[in-house]
């Protein structure tokens, strides 16, 4: 695959000015994604850190209010004609806005229930972690203990005394 053209990039350019204005068509939001896609493929063959760039890019332009609107508008449907066709676009279109901004938005209190819940979390994963380490340290004292079962007594008894002591040799047994 080659490099972006020159072209390429200052048709994106000109599209992203486009959709940063509102003022966007179906075949352009199609070209635009298009021309995404192709950065991605050519930075991911060779991977060049950009292509995270543009994948956020493609992210943001799919995610966009006026991109889903655009789509669903301009969407080949035999459906779309119709009246319950254009009632299921527009409560799907009300759906993906109310989902949207109800994870943008966030309150105190859910503030407080993420850190409630993640304090929940942590405590459970040290109990996991302590109830875990506590039963391997049970298990290694019952095999040392096991072990020590198998053995028997020991084959050195404490009380045994050495006969042959060794003496560093004197001058008396020299007998110079």
């Amino acid at each position: 695959m080659t490099s972006p053209s020159r072209l390429q990039i200052e048709q994106a350019l000109e599209l992203e000015k486009q959709f940063e204005d509102g003022d966007t068509q179906y075949e352009q939001i199609t070209e635009l994604a298009l021309i995404y896609r192709q950065f991605i493929e050519y930075y991911d063959l060779n991977n060049n850190p950009m292509k995270q760039y543009f994948i956020e890019k493609m992210k943001r332009l799919m995610q966009s209010p006026c991109t889903m609107q655009t789509l669903i508008v301009s969407a080949p449907s035999t459906r779309r004609n119709s009246p319950t066709g254009q009632e299921n676009l527009k409560h799907y279109y009300q759906n993906y806005q109310y989902e949207t901004m109800k994870n943008q938005t966030i309150t105190p209190r859910g503030i407080k229930q993420l850190q409630n819940d993640f304090l929940y979390q942590k405590e459970n994963i040290e109990k996991i972690i302590n109830n875990d380490y506590a039963k391997q340290l049970q298990q290694v004292t019952e095999k040392l203990q096991q072990r020590k079962q198998k053995k028997g007594p020991s084959r050195k008894s404490p009380n045994r005394t050495f006969t042959k002591i060794y003496k560093p040799p004197t001058l008396d047994m020299l007998d110079l």
